[in-house]
């Protein structure tokens, strides 16, 4: 799955980390997810953000991309 997480619609990807987040699936690799993430953080709402940001809490896993935090912050703090 994790190979075709770059050409998954925003809303695909959202619905698959819900369901990770749900089954704490611990298999798949998270750079492809986070790259993907960074990628389309513009299209998404602030209620789609923080479902894949509480996948990536419930799975232990980091956001290491600082610009990508920055724009979460950035979206968030503007709503």
């Amino acid at each position: 799955m994790s190979r075709k997480v770059d050409v998954m619609e925003p809303r695909m990807l959202v619905e698959m980390m819900f369901y990770q987040s749900i089954i704490r699936q611990k298999d798949v690799p998270m750079y492809n997810i986070e790259a993907r993430f960074a990628q389309i953080l513009d299209e998404l709402t602030i209620d789609e953000i923080g479902i894949v940001c509480l996948a990536f809490f419930k799975r232990e896993a980091k956001l290491l991309d600082n610009v990508c935090i920055n724009n979460i912050y950035m979206k968030v703090s503007s709503n």
